[in-house]
């Protein structure tokens, strides 16, 4: 799944080595948003660890929805952000 990761500092300071699957980009206020391919939760955890191993603070995650998904069923809540980080829905 595409995820996109929004980190502050600028994005010549975010080693290229370190990500060879995200694609990097300036943003404001100063800061980067780094986009790539998650392939599961152990990718992500270990993208995770090598962020706070490069000394690079995380301020927001998200998996970029693409049309095809919102449109699958079971999909309803994350294709529209109304569902939670802990898997229920916004409501009460």
């Amino acid at each position: 799944m595409l995820y996109e990761f929004r980190l502050t500092g600028e994005s010549s300071q975010m080693p290229r080595d370190l990500f060879p699957e995200l694609t990097a980009a300036p943003s404001r206020p100063p800061g980067t948003v780094c986009v790539g391919d998650v392939v599961d939760d152990g990718h992500l955890h270990g993208l995770f660890l090598r962020l706070r191993h490069a000394g690079l603070l995380l301020v927001e995650m998200r998996p970029l929805i693409t049309p095809t998904l919102a449109k699958c069923p079971g999909t309803q809540g994350v294709a529209d952000g109304s569902l939670n980080a802990r898997g229920g829905g916004s409501g009460g």
